[in-house]
């Protein structure tokens, strides 16, 4: 069996759900405050090099400058 190796990607996404619009809102202090824009998340993604697409991603609070080294232990989504 050969090594498998893997790449990571910190990326900054905006989420677009009716859940991510009302809790920004409450947030912000209600409708009449938001300004409009919903917060930045940032998912760490995982694709392995023999992989066609990512196999796993996971949320942190690093910011997206940040080198990614080891797997974090909690992956988004319940995949792993």
């Amino acid at each position: 069996m050969g090594t498998m190796t893997a790449r990571f990607a910190v990326l900054q996404v905006r989420p677009s759900s009716k859940e991510a619009s009302r809790t920004a809102q409450e947030q912000a202090g209600g409708r009449s405050r938001w300004d409009g824009v919903l917060p930045l998340r940032t998912p760490l993604v995982e694709q392995p090099e023999e992989a066609d697409g990512p196999t796993g991603c996971w949320m942190t609070n690093l910011p997206a400058t940040t080198s990614p080294s080891p797997r974090p232990s909690s992956p988004c989504g319940g995949s792993t």
